[in-house]
């Protein structure tokens, strides 16, 4: 009843629009345009979409929106998009773990309960549409935007999707999912490069966390630069109206990439002028342009105008931008929020969100959690007095609350105990800092020192700026050809090795780098990708004890850049058929002089604590397996532990992945408590896509494996 109100009350106005006010309502620009425009004295395009790349005043942008509604023929709200990956990009938001890291806590109700906290913030900002969550699949760590994704696996990003967008939306904001399709496999790892996927692989892998984040009313949804299959994604009808509208019964709005129209033209070749990429995008199913009027420019008008453009394809997408408007109250009013943005109580989920998703990956010497005769500490390395909070973060103008972790490390140590040396930049070093990071450690009980990316970019392709001091190394637009770290931070740890102090490696990184030839190195390391701005806090009281690390990695770490591809639900013949695993002393095949095998594994994660599961068991029902089995902890640690099920079948007309992720779930465990779980696997959810690409049940021998635990059953 509800639906066909705002159907009506659309129809009604989409009557009385004419051709200039329904194309305004295609295009999302900068509102510091329509400052501009109305500073300057001009009668500004009051277009249906606006961003704030710097934020204006809260009092400015409610006159703004009382000026388009006052203004507009027909009193049409705009909609205020931000971007929004870990935190909406706005000095006043709270900034929370990276997407990968997020991933790396496999906590759906964690991500749920940030997700709702991001989406009352940007709501009382003044924002109603998110660009995020970024669904994409990270198979190649090449890719600088690894970083925005939850990770390697399809069930692991789908969850954690679905998530998201009810957080978010549950505080009348839209989120948009991005970037559909394919995106994250672009060839050589670099960005908007086409991807090599087959209808199958896009389907098994890439499709599932749009759907499933479809079926829980995601509003929006962004193609992605890409091409498929030689077909530019803005300008697919089978991807954009075929499987997506038809298929999927998607029936919210698709806004571009930004400048993703006008690359049609520019970058994909498939459009002769602006114009023709205009109408490409239209015919294909791309309600609305961002960030600039370039496909749906002046000429678009003069041709929707004089019929070389249908207006019933304008009507179509005008429509979906009203029904979204009318879902998300904004014909209402514009009420006053006083939600407390950055409020004590989001600063503390910033906090714990960073603990859960830290990475033990080597503590064979026992040098963690550190000793409680350990005084003097040297933190040292590029990251150690540097922010590093992940791509899309208003560097430029964040509150001064957010503080560096040699900062942090001062105020829990005291500025006497901690002795600080950068040693290097992120890719430069020189001499005199080498020898200053040595004398540091010399005089220290333990170096922490901090490795890694630099990610301190503000903004994406086509816009933002470099705010960085040195290389920029991840991030939209950063890809590497090589997944070492950069020689000038191999030469400082190899400096810091031989001073004989004990070293703690922390990786603070936006993706996963091979560490093969440098491991041996440090006495612990951990993988703390970008964990916000309570990550060096978090940080602290792991490396001290006072929380046991729970984070495993969402995505798998190579031995080496030629092991990539390196994802651990790999087809039964993709890891090598001789399986006489070669070395430098004793070559083989698979290769000659290494083994297919992942450095560290999807999945992969210490602890402090003695963790153990025992007593598996399985109870079949007509529709349904549950699993159930016991985890005890043998420690004097509170601690956490994210449990996993992977499914394995052993044939099928199709190949199959070795296995796949099919549960998972978080558990708190007391000192010396055990704890039985269990998981009902619908047979429904075992699924293959067939002969026919549809989605066909996976009948069969199944193997459900929890850690060292199995059990068999039969659909």
């Amino acid at each position: 009843m509800i639906q066909n109100k705002i159907n009506k009350k659309v129809l009604d106005i989409l009557s009385n629009m004419s051709i200039d006010e329904k194309i305004d309502q295609l295009i999302l620009c900068d509102i510091h345009e329509l400052l501009n425009e109305l500073d300057e004295g001009k009668k500004p395009h009051l277009y249906g979409f606006f961003c704030m790349t710097d934020a204006i005043s809260d009092a400015k942008l409610r006159e703004l929106k009382q000026y388009v509604r006052d203004n507009t023929p027909n009193h049409i709200p705009f909609i205020l998009v931000g971007e929004c990956l870990h935190g909406i990009m706005h000095p006043e938001g709270t900034i929370f773990p990276q997407s990968i890291a997020m991933g790396a806590t496999f906590n759906k109700e964690l991500m749920g309960e940030v997700a709702s906290t991001i989406g009352k913030e940007a709501h009382a900002l003044g924002y109603t549409q998110v660009l995020a969550p970024d669904v994409d699949i990270a198979r190649d760590a090449r890719w600088g935007r690894v970083e925005e994704t939850y990770g390697e696996d399809t069930y692991l990003v789908s969850q954690f999707a679905q998530k998201y967008v009810e957080g978010i939306q549950g505080n009348a904001v839209a989120s948009t999912l991005k970037h559909y399709i394919a995106y994250c496999a672009p060839e050589g790892g670099l960005n908007l490069a086409p991807p090599h996927v087959g209808e199958r692989e896009m389907r098994e892998y890439f499709l599932p966390p749009f759907e499933s984040a479809i079926k829980k009313g995601a509003m929006t949804l962004m193609p992605s630069y890409t091409e498929v299959d030689g077909v530019p994604v803005h300008a697919s009808k089978r991807l954009l109206r075929e499987l997506l509208r038809d298929e999927l019964k998607f029936e919210g709005t698709t806004i571009s990439d930004y400048g993703a129209v006008n690359m049609l033209n520019t970058l994909h070749k498939t459009a002769r002028t602006y114009l023709e990429a205009g109408i490409q995008a239209i015919e294909a199913g791309v309600d609305i342009e961002a960030a600039a009027p370039c496909g749906y420019g002046e000429d678009f008008r003069d041709a929707v105008k004089n019929g070389t453009v249908d207006i019933a394809l304008i009507d179509e997408a005008v429509a979906r931008i009203l029904t979204l408007k009318f879902k998300l109250g904004l014909f209402d009013g514009d009420p006053v929020d006083d939600t407390t943005v950055h409020s004590p109580e989001a600063i503390d989920l910033a906090y714990r969100a960073a603990l859960e998703s830290i990475v033990l990956l080597e503590n064979s010497k026992n040098a963690l959690p550190l000793c409680a005769d350990v005084k003097k500490i040297a933190l040292i390395g590029p990251s150690a007095d540097n922010l590093q909070f992940g791509d899309y973060t208003d560097y430029k103008n964040m509150k001064s609350t957010r503080v560096t972790p040699r900062a942090v490390f001062e105020e829990y140590f005291g500025k006497d105990n901690l002795l600080y040396a950068m040693g290097s930049s992120t890719s430069v070093c020189s001499d005199e800092d080498l020898c200053l990071a040595e004398e540091a450690a010399k005089n220290a009980d333990v170096a922490v020192l901090m490795l890694g990316d630099n990610s301190k970019f503000f903004g994406g392709v086509g816009w933002g700026t470099n705010v960085g001091d040195t290389s920029i190394t991840c991030g939209e637009g950063f890809d590497v050809s090589d997944l070492s770290l950069p020689q000038a931070q191999i030469t400082l740890l190899e400096r810091i090795h031989a001073t004989g102090t004990p070293v703690i490696l922390v990786l603070n990184t936006g993706r996963v780098y091979s560490i093969k030839e440098i491991r041996d190195n440090a006495d612990a390391i951990i993988q703390m990708f970008y964990a916000g701005e309570k990550g060096a806090d978090a940080l602290i009281d792991i490396l001290m004890g006072k929380v046991c690390p729970s984070g495993k990695l969402p995505m798998s770490i190579p031995q080496s850049v030629g092991h990539v591809p390196c994802f651990y639900n790999y087809k039964p013949a993709a890891r090598g058929f001789y399986k006489e695993f070669g070395s430098p002393d004793k070559p083989g095949r698979d290769y000659v002089f290494s083994s297919p095998e992942p450095l560290y594994p999807f999945g992969y994660g210490l602890s402090y604590a003695d963790i153990s599961y025992s007593d598996i068991k399985s109870q079949k029902s007509d529709d349904a397996i549950t699993i159930s089995l016991k985890v005890k902890n043998s420690s004097d640690y509170n601690v956490k532990e994210a449990v996993l099920l992977f499914d394995s079948v052993e044939y099928c007309i199709i190949t199959q992945p070795v296995k796949s992720l099919c549960a998972f779930e978080k558990i708190a465990l007391g000192p010396n408590e055990e704890k039985e779980i269990s998981f009902t696997l619908p047979f429904d959810g075992f699924t293959y896509v067939d002969e026919n690409m549809k989605r066909s049940r996976l009948k069969g021998d199944h193997t459900i494996t929890v850690g060292n635990l199995s059990v068999s059953f039969e659909i």
